[in-house]
């Protein structure tokens, strides 16, 4: 059932498979132990090149291994459908940078991590799942999963906090920021991971320690590269009902809160609706979200986002809060948000969020448009509902009473 740093230098002697029972786990074992073999391996994007490449560099090991098992295991790891744990590598302990989690796994009554490598570029996208879809594309990515107990966490335990927590309403220029931290080669920037939701769920229900969600985060964000100097987390839109819980795991870690023009937002979510605000689409009573029935569907959008403002606004006197509205994007990039996040970008850094802040922060190949002005145009098409008046009052009230980037 599956829900969907500190490893450093020295600890490799103790990669060891919980049983090395197989050649295939030898062999697997071994890779993770020799830094020169995983670059190897890496470049190799076909899955036939691939199998015979992990097929000599075995032989000359000492291990039997041949090309068409190696085919096999791969062709059982797939994007849609992860590696069941019965073909997981199994760790006793975190494997080594570049592996990082990307699921929840419960194996009897224990959770445990599933973990894949990740280029070194390869969290770039605009969302965590995105980068887990690219790295299930390689075939070493999919050959080299991995699973450990929860407990494996505890290795993380003395990594720094994250630079900064990035909460939003959605649709509100929170990708453009994590694209343009993404973009300097020092930041690691998590953008809504899923294993990461589903662990803060589970220390919601009490089900999981607040250090395995502390600790979950230093993985996430550990220092692939050895180039790392920051690390920020753009969360879920619906987390900001979870910030009472994110202030005691980081204390002391300042945090943002973006939002936009209501009708913008509105618009955006009726050309392509997210899933939180599809009515049955997801729960979040976890988080305190709860409709009783009496939201018509179509006034169910302003309702939930009208839910998200108004828990930032109950933050507004937290003097670790910053609230940026979307019109002071992405300036407030450089001149705001790092500098609440004590980060000072020096002239390189700048230039390249600048141009990170050009395209089109979903899909980065294409240029950025500004589309402000005709989504309020169309918003002029659209029956007013229930929610929309309380939703502009908060966006009004935030923007009104707090200091913002």
């Amino acid at each position: 059932m599956t829900f969907v740093a500190r490893c450093d230098q020295g600890l490799e002697a103790n990669w060891k498979p919980v049983q090395s029972t197989t050649s295939l786990d030898r062999f697997r074992s071994a890779v993770m132990t020799d830094h020169a073999l995983q670059a190897r391996l890496l470049e190799l994007q076909s899955d036939t090149a691939f199998a015979a490449a992990a097929e000599y560099e075995a032989r000359a090991l000492g291990l039997e291994l041949e090309a068409r098992h190696i085919v096999q295991t791969i062709d059982t790891r797939t994007t849609e459908s992860p590696a069941g744990p019965a073909g997981l590598l199994k760790l006793s302990r975190a494997p080594p940078k570049p592996w990082i989690p990307f699921a929840l796994s419960l194996q009897g009554d224990a959770l445990a991590l599933e973990w894949i490598a990740i280029a070194p570029d390869g969290l770039q996208h605009p969302f965590f799942s995105q980068s887990l879809a690219a790295a299930l594309q390689s075939p070493f990515g999919r050959f080299m999963q991995c699973e450990t107990p929860i407990d494996a966490l505890d290795e993380f335990a003395e990594a720094s906090s994250p630079s900064g927590l990035v909460l939003h309403m959605s649709r509100c220029g929170s990708t453009l920021v994590s694209q343009m931290l993404a973009s300097v080669q020092e930041f690691t920037s998590i953008s809504e991971a899923p294993v990461l939701d589903a662990m803060l769920q589970l220390a919601i229900h009490g089900m999981a320690q607040d250090r395995d969600v502390r600790n979950l985060v230093a993985a996430l964000a550990r220092n692939r590269t050895g180039a790392t100097t920051h690390r920020f987390v753009k969360l879920d839109c619906w987390h900001i009902h979870a910030l009472p819980h994110l202030r005691r795991i980081f204390p002391g870690v300042p945090w943002v809160f973006l939002y936009r023009d209501a009708l913008e937002v509105l618009v955006s979510h009726r050309r392509n609706p997210g899933m939180h605000v599809i009515p049955g689409y997801m729960s979040l009573e976890c988080f305190g979200i709860r409709n009783t029935g009496r939201i018509a569907d179509e006034d169910y959008p302003a309702w939930i986002l009208a839910q998200y403002c108004e828990a930032a606004l109950s933050a507004i006197d937290d003097p670790y809060g910053l609230f940026v509205d979307y019109r002071n994007l992405p300036d407030a990039v450089s001149n705001s948000i790092l500098p609440h996040f004590g980060c000072s970008p020096n002239t390189r850094q700048r230039a390249q969020m600048d141009a990170a802040s050009r395209r089109n922060a979903k899909l980065p190949n294409a240029l950025f448009v500004p589309d402000s002005a005709l989504k309020k145009h169309e918003a002029l098409h659209y029956p007013e509902t229930p929610s929309q008046a309380r939703l502009i009052s908060a966006i009004e009230a935030i923007a009104g009473t707090s200091a913002t980037g």
